[in-house]
């Protein structure tokens, strides 16, 4: 069967399911609604408890997060600023302090048993900040825990055909009354479960056929520090983080051809730190106040290198190199008023100071090549202020309004010199409806500001693909004016339908044009519409017999349309995929103290179009498969297994512009490794 026959009627299956349990959620009666439905303390919070949970065994609050019907996890976009980075995951009603830390991995930091409750919030909560989220979790953890709990972790990764890794952890937490100190020690490992050997075939314009095979292996890893301080300060409380991190990374790929053989050769190394605070303290009456102060450092500095035989002769070696340094510092206000009176209010505003230092340089067989913004300075000034009300004219009712306000200086200079001044005003409107209990409709209205990837500015290589990409000093963000419908039904006491429909309209469409002759580059290819379809089906626990088994299905499709600025037609989005999904499976076992299950991504197709080539990658799924023994509370032993079924990329070279003439064909069939992790948790 095609990959491409087996995507539809798997996701036609998944969508047939999802039909039918909105059918068997529409015939529930009121007895079998889900008990987190019953004592709520607004219509649109669900309120979980451990006992929800004890089946999967939890080690950390994340486990316990990850598992909540009709909930996906976010930690949030990588932007600047804090207004759109911060995630759906909240601690005792607040996000971590930096934005380094994001909320699942604070969440895997807090031990279950420390949990109380664990809330789904939908629509909006008295005090809850949800960060243009239609649902956010917020985990209530106790502070009556011992007061010093330590967690040791040891994890060791291995390969088909590569070297094995091994990492560890430590965490501590220490609580004083109401002050709590921690400590985490990293080191951690990274890699590529892309990683293998790959098959190369080409084919040029006079149809002469070449073959290849590349193997490429990935290996590295990251070490770092971060401390944290919670306690009482000034008739507030006091919530600060700071963190250090040094990393490495190295991709290497060896080929061998009839006639020639090559290297390939990256290596990227940095440092990063950190540091955030967050304040928050009740100011009279139903008034509250939170501010945040946070800042980070970043340098990198990276080589790419390619070199090879062909025929017994050299070829020129390519060389790219590159330094750079980055920082943001952050300054935020919030204002709230709980909502007393039906109504709640939130004023704040928001400033951000952000820099960038880029340089590089290229060369081939030691003579330099010029590229346009090889070195360049980035400097943006941003400023948001920001007010929404929260309306609550029935029990089963609440509306959400407001506007932000965001204006921003962006200053380059360098090789390129340029100034840009940005205003956008981004209103939002969200009503959610809960006609009866499990049962619920939301509605969303607004405006989004992308942001502008500052190394975009600067130029790059791409020696895998011998590409040269320019800066582009004339880029604008993307916008989008959204309107979204959804529907959630919850069902049989664990069971869960949400299902999405969106729509956006999109403007300064972010892609790759022309920047020269020879060059391409980041930049604004015009107007363009995206229309999603998400649905999301978490099966109740024991459906279809299977006793301590969960079942959840979640599936997607897009449509986009934007004018392409080489061929002037209508084509997709770049790198959207139009169907996406997975099917996730998990099984306790009480008698072997066991916990069993795996998880499938259906097959996704990703095209990247540029002048001058068109690249597409093809995954035919990709399965991942665990079991984790858990003899006693404290301690567990987990073992995953993973691996892509099949990847393949095509790649079409056009010999110009203007005629689209093809001038090469290549496709590359990777054979990846299977990845085998085992990893030792033992709370000391």
């Amino acid at each position: 069967m095609k990959a491409g026959t087996l995507r539809s009627r798997l996701l036609a299956t998944a969508f047939g399911a999802m039909t039918l349990a909105a059918q068997a959620a529409c015939i529930s009666t009121a007895q079998a609604q889900d008990r987190a439905v019953e004592a709520p303390s607004s219509a649109g919070v669900l309120v979980f408890t451990p006992e929800d949970f004890a089946w999967a065994r939890p080690n950390t609050a994340l486990d316990m997060a990850t598992r909540i019907p009709g909930f996906a996890v976010d930690d949030g976009d990588q932007l600047r600023g804090f207004s759109g980075a911060a995630g759906n995951l909240l601690i005792n009603g607040r996000r971590p302090a930096t934005k380094g830390e994001s909320g699942s991995s604070a969440l895997a930091r807090i031990p279950a048993d420390q949990v109380v409750r664990i809330e789904l919030i939908r629509g909006g909560a008295p005090g809850i900040d949800m960060q243009g989220f239609s649902a956010v979790v917020n985990v209530v953890v106790s502070r009556d825990s011992a007061e010093l709990q330590q967690t040791l972790q040891y994890s060791v990764t291995a390969f088909e055909n590569a070297d094995t890794l091994h990492g560890a952890r430590y965490e501590a937490e220490l609580r004083r009354g109401d002050h709590v100190f921690s400590a985490l020690v990293v080191d951690d490992v990274s890699y590529s479960d892309d990683q293998g050997v790959a098959q190369v075939t080409r084919i040029d314009a006079n149809d002469a056929v070449t073959t290849a095979q590349e193997t490429t292996q990935f290996g590295g890893g990251s070490s770092y520090l971060q401390l944290g301080y919670g306690g009482p300060l000034a008739g507030g409380r006091i919530e600060s983080t700071a963190k250090y991190v040094v990393y490495d990374f190295t991709s290497r790929t060896d080929a061998v051809a009839p006639d020639r053989q090559g290297l390939s050769l990256s290596v990227q190394d940095g440092s990063e730190y950190e540091a955030g605070l967050t304040f928050t303290r009740p100011l009279a009456g139903p008034w509250g106040l939170e501010a945040r102060l946070i800042h980070s450092s970043s340098d990198e500095d990276g080589l790419a290198l390619d070199e090879g035989v062909t025929g017994g002769v050299s070829d020129p070696i390519q060389r790219f190199d590159y330094l750079r340094s980055a920082s943001e510092t952050i300054a935020r206000t919030v204002v709230r008023r709980e909502r007393g009176d039906g109504v709640g209010w939130e004023f704040g505003g928001e400033v951000a100071l952000n820099t960038l230092d880029s340089a590089q340089s290229f060369e081939v067989g030691g003579v330099a090549v010029p590229l346009p913004s090889a070195s360049i300075n980035v400097e943006e000034v941003r400023g948001e202020v920001f007010a929404s009300a929260n309306w609550n004219p029935r029990p089963d009712l609440s509306v959400e309004g407001g506007a932000r306000i965001e204006t921003s200086r962006l200053r380059q200079s360098g090789d390129a010199s340029a100034e840009t001044r940005l205003t956008y005003v981004k209103p939002r409107l969200l009503a959610t409806w809960t006609p009866q209990p499990g049962n619920q409709w939301q509605f969303r209205f607004e405006r989004e500001v992308g942001q502008l990837d500052f190394n975009d500015f600067a130029a790059s290589v791409d020696l895998a693909n011998d590409d040269a990409f320019g800066g582009n000093v004339d880029l604008r963000p993307e916008t989008r004016w959204v309107a979204e419908a959804g529907w959630e039904r919850r069902f049989m006491e664990t069971g869960a339908l949400t299902a999405t429909f969106r729509h956006s309209a999109v403007s300064d469409v972010i892609d790759i044009i022309p920047v020269g002759p020879q060059l391409s580059g980041v930049g604004n290819i015009g107007d363009g519409r995206s229309t999603e379809i998400e649905a999301s089906l978490s099966l109740p626990r024991g459906f279809l017999g299977l006793t301590g088994g969960r079942i959840r299905i979640d599936a997607r499709r897009q449509w986009t349309s934007v004018t392409d600025p080489t061929t002037g037609q209508s084509r997709p989005f770049s790198y959207r995929s139009p169907w996406a999904g997975s099917f996730d499976f998990e099984q306790d076992i009480s008698r072997w103290k066991a916990l069993w299950g795996f998880t499938y991504h259906f097959d996704e197709r990703r095209t990247q179009y540029d002048p001058d080539a068109t690249r597409t990658l093809n995954t035919d799924g990709y399965l991942s498969a665990f079991v984790e023994y858990k003899p006693d509370p404290s301690l567990s032993v987990r073992l995953t297994v993973s691996s892509w079924l099949s990847i393949n990329t095509e790649r079409t070279l056009y010999a110009d512009r203007a005629t689209r003439n093809v001038a090469l064909v290549e496709r590359r069939d990777v054979d990846t490794d299977t990845v085998f992790r085992l990893q030792l948790r033992k709370a000391l």
